[in-house]
């Protein structure tokens, strides 16, 4: 393993220790991550909150209200022409040994301007379907282009924080898509994922909202 990659994985161990006490502290107070899908029928705000009204596949009509801490994202489609230098970034990548990290999906930020949030590495939450591998990631892209040891992948560089940087390996048309702000493309009928937390009285802690779009993206729509 050429010294350039050890000494970035070496500095991002030691980000990821960091990280996997902090989480672990709220981890075991917290049950297991629920995820409901259904419909769009409505989404309106009342002040800062909003109200969220979806049908589930059985028909069901569930109705979420959100306060103003819950992110409510638009993702559009796009693919990989977004990963350029200079945008936030979130992903999920897989880390099969101490060596490599192996990016499986992407959500790039293309609003986000100026001074862009700390980057984060952690664990990812157990969740059916999920590696055990799997770890969440976000920063900004600082880097892209041929890996010098795997000539089937080419290397993204995310900037968590200082000089931590994550190289992560990349395939050719790996799954991205791009989250807007804008409302306009807030339609009924469109995909909801809603993320959240099981608490003991039964009741489901919201975390995050993810509205899918139809339209789709390319990096020339935001130069």
């Amino acid at each position: 393993m050429p010294h350039h990659r050890t000494s970035l994985l070496q500095c991002l161990s030691l980000f990821l220790l960091f990280s996997l006490i902090v989480s672990s502290q709220s981890a075991f107070a917290q049950s297991e991550p629920e995820t409901i899908t259904g419909k769009l029928v409505s989404l309106n705000e009342k002040g800062r909150n909003k109200t969220l009204i979806i049908t589930t596949e059985d028909g069901e009509e569930k109705e979420f209200l959100l306060n103003s801490r819950v992110p409510v994202e638009v993702h559009a489609k796009s693919d990989e022409s977004m990963l350029v230098d200079g945008f936030f970034v979130k992903g999920i990548v897989n880390r099969p040994n101490q060596e490599a990290l192996m990016g499986k999906s992407f959500v790039v930020y293309p609003e986000l301007k100026g001074r862009l949030p700390v980057g984060t590495f952690v664990k990812a939450p157990p969740k059916p379907g999920r590696s055990v591998n799997d770890y969440f990631i976000s920063g900004e892209i600082t880097g892209r282009g041929p890996d010098p040891d795997y000539a089937d992948f080419e290397r993204l560089l995310v900037t968590l924080s200082g000089k931590n940087t994550a190289p992560i390996l990349i395939k050719k048309n790996i799954p991205v898509s791009i989250s807007l702000s804008n409302g306009k493309y807030i339609k009924p009928g469109s995909l909801v994922t809603v993320e959240g937390t099981p608490q003991r009285n039964g009741q489901l802690t919201i975390t995050e909202v993810t509205i899918a779009s139809d339209e789709k993206f390319t990096a020339e729509d935001f130069q």
